[in-house]
C-alpha cells in the first residue's frame, strides 16, 4: 500500500537534495509531500507547503521573520510551525509518516 512521506527541508538551499529524495520515495511507489522551512531564499524546487505557510503555523510572516535577521529566532520559529503542520497532517491523515 502507498504511503505519503513527508520530506521536511531548506528547500532554499538544499532543493536538489530534496528533489533527489523525493524522486526516489515516488519510484518506490509512494507519495512525497514537500515541505519547505528555508527563511533565506526563494525554494529551488516547488514545496506542496511553502514556508510562508510554516512561518504562519507559528503565528508570524515569512517577512517578518526575515527583518528580524536573528537566524537562531526564525530556526525556532520554523520549528513550532513545522510540528503543528505536521501534526495536523498526520491527524487529518494526509501524511503517513
Amino acid at each position: 500500500m502507498a504511503k505519503t512521506i513527508a520530506l521536511i527541508g531548506a528547500l532554499d538551499t538544499k532543493g536538489n537534495e530534496f528533489n533527489f529524495v523525493k524522486s526516489e520515495i515516488e519510484n518506490r511507489g509512494h507519495r512525497a509531500l514537500l515541505i519547505d522551512v528555508g527563511i533565506m531564499d526563494e525554494p529551488t524546487i516547488q514545496p506542496d507547503i511553502p514556508s510562508q505557510s510554516v512561518a504562519e503555523a507559528y503565528g508570524m510572516s515569512l517577512p517578518e521573520l526575515r527583518e528580524k535577521d536573528d537566524r537562531g529566532f526564525a530556526i525556532g520559529a520554523m520549528v513550532e510551525g513545522i510540528v503543528t503542520i505536521v501534526k495536523d497532517l498526520y491527524g487529518q491523515e494526509r501524511i503517513d509518516g
